[in-house]
């Protein structure tokens, strides 16, 4: 009877889930473990520092650039994001961008650090949507359920980042020393001593949950277990850019996917997007990928008689980041006016309004 007791309500289907939210964790772990294997059994061909540089410029043009400028094709495709208050937003995006290129050039490192806070926030903000959008599958969420698995996703992401701001490393978000540390190891302890105490408090409460007959949503508690793992471990284990990719890993793949099935979805009146609908998925992908070899090739170019254009080139490759955070910002503010996007994630859908949630 227990066994049935674990039921698994997929975002997308129960392969797909898995694949998108578990398999990348795995991935990125099995790559950290052969980074080490290299480096240690051919110290010579494959020291550590050149595999970091050779993998984050792998990991840069087929990820990190792809993933930030898919988000193009959404904001193109979803017409509601030139409408109403969406429309003020857009307008605001193009004021951000200037003001942000002013900074650039100006204050360097409070753009850095401000540009990083950015990032971190929509990895936050979209890991929460993930959640979310599984707990919205549910037929059944109680007010109580529904606070705990919200402060739960938030613990297992904010409270090692606490930690890293009150335990300095050579090594930082985006690059180094584009975070405001705070040298406090006993800061540090207590703010892992509550992650561990949340989390006890979070697993007791599902164990008596399913000791007294509750269904749980299993692909849920995957979602904020990988969470979990790839931000636990990524920040208080590593200190350096293979190891992260336990963070990307986890942000990139999910959303690439999204955005992919996303835009060939008919919307509420059975219309697709007369662009890109009937895509494959090489046909979405690789327009991304080069876009990232361009940007990576420009990246490394060093213009020592043009230090201006060097830093245009510079700035525009980073353009597509502050896109994408600003934009991504919203796909998970679910009580805005419902978009194309809301409606193919079914996300205020009439089975869930009936249930009372907003």
């Amino acid at each position: 009877m227990h066994g049935k007791l674990a039921i698994f309500n997929p975002i997308f289907s129960k392969k797909i889930d898995l694949l998108i939210f578990i398999t990348p964790t795995i991935i990125a772990s099995i790559l950290i473990l052969a980074c080490f294997r290299l480096s240690f059994y051919f110290p010579v061909s494959f020291s550590y520092e050149n595999i970091q540089i050779y993998f984050y410029s792998v990991y840069t043009v087929f990820l990190m650039v792809p993933h930030s400028y898919a988000t193009f094709y959404k904001v193109h495709d979803d017409r509601t994001m030139f409408d109403g208050a969406y429309q003020i937003e857009f307008k605001y995006f193009f004021l951000l961008v200037f003001f942000s290129g002013i900074v650039f050039f100006k204050l360097p490192r409070i753009f850095s650090v401000v540009l990083s806070y950015a990032d971190i926030f929509h990895h936050v903000r979209q890991q929460y949507g993930w959640m979310v959008l599984s707990q919205r599958r549910q037929l059944t969420l109680s007010t109580h359920e529904s606070i705990l698995d919200k402060l739960m996703i938030y613990n297992v992401m904010i409270t090692p980042l606490l930690w890293w701001h009150f335990n300095p490393t050579n090594f930082g978000w985006i690059q180094k020393n584009d975070l405001l540390f705070f040298n406090s190891p006993l800061c540090g302890a207590i703010t892992i001593g509550i992650h561990w105490i949340f989390n006890l408090y979070f697993f007791s409460i599902y164990l008596y949950w399913y000791l007294k007959g509750k269904q749980f949503n299993l692909g849920k508690i995957l979602i904020i277990l990988s969470t979990w793992f790839s931000f636990y471990f990524g920040i208080l284990n590593f200190e350096d850019g293979v190891k992260s990719l336990l963070v990307t890993f986890n942000h990139t793949i999910p959303y690439l996917f999204l955005v992919y099935r996303y835009i060939g979805s008919p919307n509420r009146l059975g219309h697709k997007s007369p662009r890109v609908s009937n895509k494959s998925w090489m046909s979405f992908y690789l327009p991304l990928v080069f876009i990232g070899l361009l940007i990576s090739s420009l990246q490394f170019l060093k213009i020592k008689k043009l230090p201006l254009l060097d830093g245009g080139i510079a700035f525009a490759a980073v353009t597509g980041g502050i896109f994408h955070y600003f934009f991504d910002t919203f796909i998970w503010r679910f009580h805005r006016k419902e978009t194309r996007l809301t409606e193919f994630l079914d996300i205020q859908g009439q089975r869930f309004k009936k249930l009372g949630h907003q």
